[in-house]
């Protein structure tokens, strides 16, 4: 999982299903990644990433779950 952050966001975790499973990294310049999150979820589950500010905001955003068709 990967995308972009705002200058506000400290850290970012995979939520799935309300639940937190995995951290993510910032890399310092607006992209964050949240590496081997594969497996964690299906197109079924509800999956966002959560950013933090340093006041501890949560600004939750969606994950579109992309499928292949064979």
């Amino acid at each position: 999982v990967t995308g972009t952050y705002g200058k506000d966001i400290i850290r970012v975790r995979l939520m799935v299903n309300g639940k937190i499973v995995k951290p993510g990294f910032l890399d310092g310049n607006g992209q964050y990644r949240v590496p081997g999150a594969r497996g964690w979820f299906t197109a079924k589950d509800k999956v966002e990433v959560v950013g933090y500010t340093q006041e501890g905001k949560e600004i939750h955003v969606k994950v579109p779950i992309l499928t292949k068709k064979i």
